[in-house]
C-alpha cells in the first residue's frame, strides 16, 4: 500500500462510490496483478503509469 499527499494505491479495487464530492476517491488506474512492489519513487510512478493506461484501455467500469 502506498499514501501519497493526493492518493492512494491499494492492491485490490474498491467499490468506493464517486459523486464528484470533496473526499470522495476517483479511480485513476486499475493494474491486473500480481505485479512487483516498488522500492523506489521511479518504480511506484512506471507502475501508476501502466495502471493509468490499463484503465484507458479496459474503461473503469470493468
Amino acid at each position: 500500500m502506498y499514501f501519497g499527499t493526493d492518493g492512494i494505491a491499494l492492491t485490490e479495487r474498491q467499490p468506493w462510490p464517486y459523486r464528484g464530492e470533496p473526499g470522495d476517491y476517483l479511480l485513476k488506474g486499475h493494474l491486473t496483478g500480481p505485479v512487483e512492489h516498488p522500492t523506489s519513487q521511479e518504480e511506484y510512478l512506471k507502475l501508476r503509469g501502466l495502471g493509468r493506461a490499463e484503465l484507458a484501455q479496459t474503461g473503469a467500469d470493468q
